[in-house]
């Protein structure tokens, strides 16, 4: 889920009004769904746009189904790495 439109560089609105579910039962409106490129090689399919976001929620999951990349978490950092190359 994404706080901010300027990441899309694709979007779909959806035909009828959605809602993401969160875990203290309360549901937020998702505005639209879309493309995000990480870089040339990497990108985001179907990201949910929550307007009332104030952060980024990105699935791990998703991310490397949807890509060849492995994520290795350090202490201070995130290290995304293209494994096809």
């Amino acid at each position: 889920m994404i706080c901010s439109p300027i990441l899309f560089e694709s979007i779909v609105l959806p035909q009828t009004q959605n809602q993401v579910h969160l875990p203290n039962g309360q549901k937020v409106p998702i505005a639209f769904s879309g493309t995000i490129k990480f870089s040339p090689d990497i990108t985001l399919h179907n990201a949910l746009y929550v307007p009332s976001f104030n952060i980024n929620l990105i699935s791990v999951s998703k991310l490397t189904a949807d890509n060849t990349i492995g994520l290795f978490f350090l202490h201070t950092k995130c290290i995304l790495q293209d494994l096809s190359k």
